[in-house]
């Protein structure tokens, strides 16, 4: 049995109703769609903030970071878990996890530049918020545990990626 099912059927022999409504809740409001949603909202606020840098990092970064789902899905061509929901796009990476990884990390770096006494917190409060969207996608059985830490994985490689760039020419002046 590989490890993918062996970490699927663990979680899935300890389910509970009050975490299934959990999962499907926090599913529900950090799909990419949502996710956008959400970087537009508080790019918005960053701007009357006059923080147009951040703004348009946190706003331009997400939807760049999840055009990469689509792309990456049919690169990879992995099948969803047989059991999970019926949902009808391939499995691999995890599109929630990529997203909530970009999106999270970005509002917690320009959160952190804007206040920069709670960096640290801002980046755990991120870090918590991105485990929990990867494991309600586990719980609720549409991905492979494999499939979730690619999200990560990409998520992260853009975030890199997206930061060096943008910030290493504001590092110069």
């Amino acid at each position: 049995m590989n490890l993918d099912r062996t970490i699927q059927e663990w979680i899935h022999s300890h389910q509970q109703p009050s975490l299934h409504h959990f999962a499907s809740g926090l599913s529900q409001v950090t799909s990419p769609r949502a996710v956008i949603l959400w970087a537009a909202l508080s790019a918005i606020i960053l701007w009357f903030l006059r923080r147009r840098r951040d703004a348009a990092s946190l706003f331009l970064g997400t939807i760049l970071g999840c055009a990469l789902i689509t792309p990456l899905k049919i690169l990879f061509h992995r099948t969803r878990p047989i059991y999970g929901l019926m949902i009808h796009s391939y499995s691999f990476p995890s599109g929630h996890a990529l997203a909530s990884t970009i999106f999270f990390c970005l509002l917690a770096a320009s959160a952190g530049r804007i206040d920069l006494h709670h960096r640290t917190l801002y980046g755990l409060l991120a870090l918590i918020l991105i485990l929990l969207v990867g494991a309600s996608r586990i719980y609720l059985r549409v991905h492979w545990p494999s499939d979730v830490i690619g999200g990560y994985f990409f998520g992260t490689i853009f975030l890199c990626l997206w930061e060096g760039i943008l910030f290493r020419h504001a590092d110069k002046h």
